[in-house]
């Protein structure tokens, strides 16, 4: 991304965007467009004035791994040092905890790295293969992004100028321009996340064991999740580390045998601590902000204050981003993608699929309360999605819940201006009754994720059917 430009979306994409708004037009449909809070590369300084990245209590970014693509390759210049190697390779450009693969002729390997200056990083965890590289090895990372920060002077006036610029095209194409927040415009998860348990003792305190090092700290709290045999291990906990892959649950006692391979371990800090945000806490609060480890921790400490300023964080940058477009695009409309599961109000997990989602403190940070009506919100339709819940947890009753949460008290919505989006992205997804609850729900927009999979499956049309209007896109 180059954050110096005013019509930051590249030729190619506009392009394509006016090429298909044409066709929407054409077709007497309408269209929404939205953009990602996760950026490649932003032009980050850790500073108040110039903070682009969500950042973890240790300084480390937030980076999502988008599972395609790589990018930055180069070469071993020099090797040095060893448990963990340095790897001098000049004006490298990649972050800490970017993913690094280095290749030889007949050998390769793949870590995750510790930058130490702009021409030197470190091999700090391997994740697999493995070697001693040489001078000349081939060298790439996995292509990451950045989840981004809720900064007005770096973060928002970008992607202002990008909603503003779509808007244009929107508009020029006989449009209403439909503009949505949502992806990933939330506070991310904690800095360990599903990290594989290995071993839980039936002892008082209980102790535990991980599969690789936990870089958790004594005093910080962990979420154990699908542990089975010893089920007292699981929870939200204060923890005591005792070596790199050990640590005891404070004040626990087990209550059974550990079933090997069962249960992981979540924690070692959100990613509320970036310059900006610790600055503007600073100053909103008073004081320094306070320490959260995990989704599910108790998000009334301070009288909520702290989590309550979080979320006004979200409703400022949503709040700029709308005045910017609307004061060249009056007639442009908002809409809001929340994810439920993500912020769904306890931590849910299964023994089957141990990976916790939601939380009490993602609940309280991700949704300002002014989202629970759409009076006063600004906003002209709320979205809801909980992808997880049709596609990895099958879990239909939270779905259900998902669907109705706009016009469920404390919410109180009006179903006209709701909106649902269904995951069939696995032969699994349970759609069917997932749309079928929607129609029943009287859900007026009604979306899949994605329409590729739709003919990846060759599932057929039409639809199933029940008696009601709903707008299918």
């Amino acid at each position: 991304m180059d954050a110096s430009q005013t019509q930051p979306l590249n030729r190619a994409f506009t392009d394509y965007l006016a090429d298909f708004c044409a066709q929407v037009h054409a077709a007497r449909q309408t269209m929404t467009v939205s953009f990602s809070q996760e950026l490649l590369a932003p032009p980050d300084a850790n500073t108040a004035g110039g903070a682009w990245a969500q950042r973890f209590a240790n300084g480390n970014q937030v980076l999502t791994d988008t599972g395609f693509g790589s990018w930055g390759a180069g070469f071993v210049e020099v090797v040095s040092g060893s448990s963990p190697i340095t790897i001098q390779q000049t004006g490298h450009g990649y972050i800490t905890g970017n993913t690094v693969h280095v290749a030889g002729s007949r050998q390769s390997g793949v870590w995750a790295i510790t930058v130490t200056d702009a021409n030197h990083y470190r091999l700090t965890t391997l994740i697999s293969g493995g070697y001693t590289p040489s001078v000349g090895d081939a060298t790439f990372i996995d292509l990451q992004t950045t989840q981004c920060t809720f900064n007005p002077s770096t973060v928002t006036p970008y992607l202002a100028d990008c909603y503003k610029q779509a808007a244009g095209i929107i508009s020029a194409a006989g449009l209403t321009p439909w503009l949505q927040f949502g992806e990933v415009l939330w506070w991310y998860f904690s800095a360990v996340q599903n990290l594989a348990v290995g071993y839980a003792s039936w002892t008082s305190p209980i102790s535990i064991g991980t599969v690789a090092p936990h870089n958790l700290s004594t005093g910080q709290r962990a979420i154990l999740a699908g542990v089975q045999g010893n089920t007292a291990a699981n929870g939200d906990q204060t923890i005591t580390v005792t070596n790199t892959t050990h640590f005891t649950l404070n004040g626990s006692s087990g209550n059974g045998n550990y079933v090997g391979g069962t249960g992981t371990c979540s924690g070692g800090g959100m990613a509320y601590y970036d310059a900006h945000t610790a600055q503007a806490a600073q100053t909103a609060l008073g004081r320094s902000f306070a320490a959260f480890y995990t989704q599910d921790d108790d998000p009334t400490i301070n009288g909520s204050a702290d989590t309550n300023f979080l979320a006004s964080l979200i409703k400022s940058h949503i709040d700029a981003i709308r005045t910017a477009v609307l004061a060249s695009y009056s007639g442009a409309k908002f809409e809001l993608l929340w994810p439920f599961d993500v912020n769904f109000t306890t931590c849910y997990y299964t023994p089957d699929v141990p990976y916790p989602q939601g939380g009490r403190l993602n609940r309280a940070v991700n949704l300002p309360s002014q989202y629970l009506a759409q009076a006063g919100s600004g906003l002209d339709r709320l979205k809801m999605e909980a992808l997880s819940w049709g596609a990895t947890y099958r879990n239909f009753t939270n779905a259900q819940a998902a669907i109705a949460f706009p016009l469920t008290t404390p919410g109180s919505w009006p179903v006209s201006a709701t909106a649902y989006l269904i995951p069939w992205f696995n032969g699994g997804c349970p759609w069917t009754s997932e749309l079928l609850e929607a129609l029943k729900q009287s859900t007026p927009f009604i979306c899949f994720w994605a329409f590729d999979h739709l003919c990846l499956f060759s599932w057929p049309l039409p639809l199933p059917k029940q008696v009601g209007r709903a707008t299918f896109l």
